[in-house]
């Protein structure tokens, strides 16, 4: 699963991160650049579609959405630990409950 850091979700920070990706023959990644969205969110993606393997070579744009909603107190193991949410073949959504800040 795609991280959505702590620094990220503590700032509120939300939005959509668009990523060029080139793969070889063998569908691996062999080039991955951020082409827009914030950075913090995009280093994140940056290093979850490297994990990523295609079918065969190509030169694609992925999306990752990144929202937080929810409740922070809930005990529903959605809001305790978020989900992702794939829309094949381009399109990830990464959803995260607030993040739980102690006094």
């Amino acid at each position: 699963m795609p991280r959505y850091l702590a620094l990220a979700r503590s700032g509120n920070i939300q939005g959509k991160v668009e990523i060029q990706v080139v793969t070889n023959a063998e569908g691996k990644v062999i080039s991955a650049q951020p082409k827009s969205g914030h950075p913090l969110l995009a280093q994140s993606a940056l290093e979850n579609v490297k994990t990523w393997r295609f079918a065969g070579q190509s030169e694609r744009t992925i999306t990752y959405e990144f929202r937080i909603e929810g409740s922070a107190g809930s005990n529903d193991n959605y809001y305790r630990y978020g989900k992702i949410v794939f829309h094949l073949p381009n399109s990830v959504e990464v959803i995260v409950p607030p993040l739980i800040v102690e006094p």
